[in-house]
């Protein structure tokens, strides 16, 4: 998790995340609705800086969801935060299989869960729900289809880039290669201006 210095340096990305991301104004006068506060606690967290907290996990998660680009320079982030199936699958249906970006889930928004969506090679635009659930007092990340467990959303990603996600029902067999270019967050979360990282 972060040191005490990198918090408070990376304190302006993580709060633009939180409050774009769960759409609170910056104003003092208006406040997050009750039931995205709520889905804010369930995704990540109590609004401390606590290891388990919203604002370490949300800074761990722009962090940690960045890769670069072939160029070598810019970085790009497969966090797309709230984004529904449709805008999904219009995002990804024309990349290369091995294209993906993970969302939050609006049927379980409450529960915290996730959504990964992966342009595949036989199956076009895949998407897999990633429940989280606390397990003796520590939050555990799994696609719903399978068994294996992360402590994380960023490790259960970084898995799947050199292991392939598996459905046999669909037969999708697919590696996570690259992030979706052009999602909303990519500015927030690589902390580039504007239009850079959309390649």
């Amino acid at each position: 998790m972060f040191e005490t210095g990198a918090c408070k340096s990376e304190f302006p990305y993580i709060w633009k995340l939180i409050t774009h991301t769960f759409e609170v104004a910056g104003n003092s006068d208006d406040l997050v609705s009750p039931e995205k506060y709520r889905q804010m606690l369930a995704f990540f967290g109590s609004p401390t800086a606590e290891p388990d907290g919203c604002i370490r996990v949300a800074g761990e998660l722009r962090i940690r969801s960045q890769r670069k680009l072939p160029n070598g320079k810019n970085k790009i982030s497969w966090f797309a935060g709230r984004m529904d199936q449709t805008e999904v699958g219009r995002l990804l249906e024309d990349k290369d299989p091995g294209t993906f970006l993970v969302r939050f889930s609006t049927s379980h928004a409450d529960d915290g869960w996730f959504v990964l969506a992966i342009k595949t090679e036989k199956a076009g635009v895949a998407q897999f729900q990633i429940e989280q659930t606390q397990s003796d007092e520590r939050r555990v990340f799994r696609i719903s289809a399978e068994q294996r467990e992360f402590s994380s959303l960023w490790n259960l990603i970084e898995y799947y880039e050199v292991n392939p996600v598996v459905d046999e029902d669909e037969e999708i067999s697919e590696y996570l290669e690259r992030p979706c270019p052009g999602l909303p967050l990519n500015a927030i979360c690589t902390g580039y201006k504007k239009g850079k990282g959309k390649k």
